[in-house]
């Protein structure tokens, strides 16, 4: 997990929630009754262990009406945890971190009037683990198809698993084919992080603090989006694809549990995926053919000028036609 700007300030009262005494409790129980507070969950630092949630590679060659098409694929990802920032960081002070003051009965408090700063630094650390997967395509004509998927992230424990449902539309030509399909993924995966829950009661204008760490497995439903074109296969060994694919990618979506001085709060961490992959197709056989390329990925958690780019993940899969 990557370290919160917060733990920098006060390291060892973020190993716990910190214990509330009664000034702070009445000071948030009359808030409260009387209707003047406000409550707000900051999301101040994220690991995840996921998957890129990428559209679907789908070669359209032979796509009769009861055509069923297999791919088992397997794709690489860099070991570096990718480095970026999403949505839902508090403001911080000058030098870029949350600053809070300890009160004697060990509440928090934020320090007032210095956190007036937009964070622009790192929040997220994305482990993207190597994957293999299987890949189902199912022609009911030759002009639609449903497809599904079914992934697994290697060296997860079996934490990270993705499945996916769609529908193709087809676009079978002399020279070229193509194809437009759209769906959904499943996808599941561990996560780290800390968040922080303040309430302002507006007649005193301190805010309380609670600074939390939390695990688990998140799952979630995301839509995506893709368009294909590939060299028409007939009569060829070798031939090109290039695809385009759009999709939503949940990192983090949970409700923060209510205590004896805080109400229940929610957040979400989310950011949309752009891919590219360009890869040559070889048809050994009638039957069989081998996708080699490289996927290139513009996630929406790169957002300044040091960022990479993009991220790089060669892929290989191979088709059987039935």
């Amino acid at each position: 997990m990557t370290v919160s700007c917060m733990e920098r300030i006060r390291v060892k009262t973020m190993r716990r929630l910190p214990g509330y005494g009664i000034p702070a409790i009445f000071l948030l129980m009359a808030a409260m009754f009387s209707g003047c507070w406000t409550q707000e969950v900051f999301l101040q630092d994220l690991s995840v262990t996921q998957s890129v949630g990428t559209a679907p590679v789908h070669l359209t060659a032979d796509s009769m009406a009861g055509t069923i098409r297999l791919s088992p694929r397997v794709a690489l990802h860099n070991p570096t945890p990718a480095l970026g920032r999403v949505d839902g960081h508090s403001r911080v002070n000058r030098s870029g971190v949350f600053q809070y003051d300890v009160r004697p009965d060990g509440s928090l408090t934020e320090t007032p009037g210095v956190n007036s700063y937009p964070f622009e630094g790192k929040n997220l650390a994305w482990n993207v683990p190597h994957t293999v997967g299987l890949d189902l395509d199912v022609a009911l004509t030759n002009r639609f198809a449903l497809d599904g998927s079914l992934e697994f992230g290697l060296n997860t424990g079996g934490r990270v698993v993705n499945g996916s449902v769609g529908a193709s539309l087809l676009f079978p030509g002399r020279n070229y084919s193509g194809r437009l399909e759209g769906g959904v993924r499943f996808q599941r995966h561990p996560y780290e992080a800390q968040y922080m829950v303040a309430v302002t009661p507006v007649f005193s204008g301190t805010t309380l603090v609670s600074i939390r760490n939390m695990s688990g497995v998140q799952t979630s439903v995301d839509p995506y989006v893709g368009l294909t074109i590939n060299t028409d296969m007939h009569d060829r060994v070798v031939g090109w694809l290039m695809s385009l694919g759009y999709s939503g990618e949940t990192l983090l979506s949970f409700d923060a549990p209510a205590d004896r001085v805080f109400s229940a709060g929610s957040f979400a961490a989310s950011m949309t995926v752009v891919s590219f992959t360009p890869a040559i197709v070889i048809r050994p056989a009638r039957d069989v053919d081998l996708i080699a390329g490289v996927r290139i990925i513009w996630p929406g958690i790169f957002r300044d000028a040091k960022d990479p780019a993009a991220m790089i993940s060669p892929m290989l899969q191979l088709g059987f036609t039935m």
